[in-house]
């Protein structure tokens, strides 16, 4: 008799226990992969490959990144080897050596015209 008692006692006592596990978050979550079956794995295959493009994406726009800062880091380095650009008020060099060689600045073509 004190078997069954306790049998009793032990099956009163899990019945809520049972009804507030299977009522949480985590016994619902249990319920619906077991409800969804091999549909909850077509899902985690498309969302893993989802993932994956998106690492793609941004491990191409970081190699781009790092491209440009080893880029800027050199011209920062050493300008000398990429040429400076001219102050825009004289021409190219040769031009420069022209109209030095005409003294004030205006050429033998130049006075032809006037």
């Amino acid at each position: 008799m004190a078997v069954a008692f306790a049998f009793v006692l032990a099956l009163v006592i899990m019945i809520p226990i049972l009804a507030i596990v299977f009522d949480s978050p985590i016994g619902q979550a249990l319920g619906r992969r077991i409800s969804d079956g091999e549909g909850g794995g077509k899902q985690l295959a498309s969302r893993v490959e989802t993932l994956e493009a998106e690492m793609r994406y941004l491990t191409e726009s970081v190699e781009s990144v790092n491209e440009e800062a080893r880029f800027l880091r050199s011209l920062l380095e050493a300008p000398e080897e990429h040429g400076r650009l001219g102050s825009g008020a004289s021409g190219p060099k040769g031009d420069d050596e022209a109209s030095s060689a005409g003294g004030d600045g205006s050429s033998a073509g130049g006075e032809a015209r006037r």
